[in-house]
């Protein structure tokens, strides 16, 4: 639901589905890549690098670790800290 919310340009329906959703599966990398997204999308990019990060902490997002690093760049960018975005890059 969060995701369709997003894609939806629901941003607050899709923050709440999926906060929601990564209290219930806290284990969920898509869930939390997901999270991560829609709070870039909000403009809150220092929740979302913090998310990012907590991604890339985890050894279980091997397979996510692309779309993780994007997203920890883009969030970087955001923040302006272009420097450090560019070396994710």
């Amino acid at each position: 639901m969060g995701q369709r919310a997003f894609l939806n340009g629901d941003l607050p329906a899709a923050f709440r589905d999926l906060t929601r959703a990564r209290e219930l599966l806290p284990d969920s990398e898509s869930v939390l890549l997901a999270l991560g997204n829609v709070t870039l999308s909000s403009a809150r990019y220092v929740e979302a690098l913090a998310l990012f990060d907590r991604a890339l902490s985890n050894r279980a997002t091997a397979g996510y670790e692309p779309q993780a690093r994007l997203g920890r760049a883009k969030s970087l960018s955001y923040s302006r800290r272009h420097d450090e975005a560019i070396v994710q890059l």
